[in-house]
């Protein structure tokens, strides 16, 4: 039984090109790669759709080829034909749109030490359960200074200690400049910046 194809005019050498691309760097047909150079997209169409037969089903009876190819392969079948091999271009389509759907998932963000909101403003203006919200209420607490504010926040959010040294000069920078604060510091090691 011959494989029934969609009319020439309708494949895109540039998808074709890609897919064979993929297809040659799967490992799949080492000993068969298709060399595109001087060839009509004919000659490659014919050359692409006989690499992918060749290549056998696995174990289960599924195509072991890279999906992309595999999707592309279902597109370049007639209608007449695609009704034949729709039940495995189903299995491997939904397979595909499931894996997608998985990675478009939003991951949920754990809330940082010392908060009870994950979202939302603090009163200094920072986001909180950010490091700047944990800085910014270290600061104005009036009980740290500026190295052991620098080591809550290295500790709990895992910065280097250049990095918290380097936050906590920052955020005392932007409560002066920004909202017009003083920092309550504890000792004179405060009034450095």
């Amino acid at each position: 039984m011959g494989t029934k194809l969609i009319e020439m005019g309708e494949i895109k050498f540039k998808e074709l090109s890609a897919n064979i691309k993929i297809l040659n760097d799967s490992g799949f047909i080492d000993d068969k790669k298709i060399n595109a150079v001087g060839k009509t997209k004919e000659e490659l169409v014919d050359l692409f759709v006989k690499a992918v037969q060749g290549i056998p089903d696995d174990k289960n009876g599924d195509w072991p080829g890279p999906e992309a190819v595999a999707l592309y392969y279902m597109s370049l079948l007639a209608p007449d034909d695609k009704k034949e091999k729709g039940e495995k271009a189903n299995k491997k389509k939904k397979a595909v749109e499931t894996d997608k759907k998985e990675k478009e998932k939003v991951v949920q963000v754990p809330k940082a030490k010392g908060t009870e909101k994950g979202t939302g403003i603090n009163e200094y203006g920072f986001r909180e359960g950010s490091a700047s919200a944990r800085a910014s209420i270290l600061i104005m607490s009036g009980e740290h200074t500026v190295e052991s504010a620098a080591k809550v926040i290295e500790e709990e959010f895992g910065k280097s200690p250049a990095i918290a040294l380097g936050r906590i000069k920052m955020i005392i920078r932007a409560l002066k400049r920004d909202k017009g604060v003083d920092p309550n510091w504890k000792g004179e090691c405060g009034a450095q910046e």
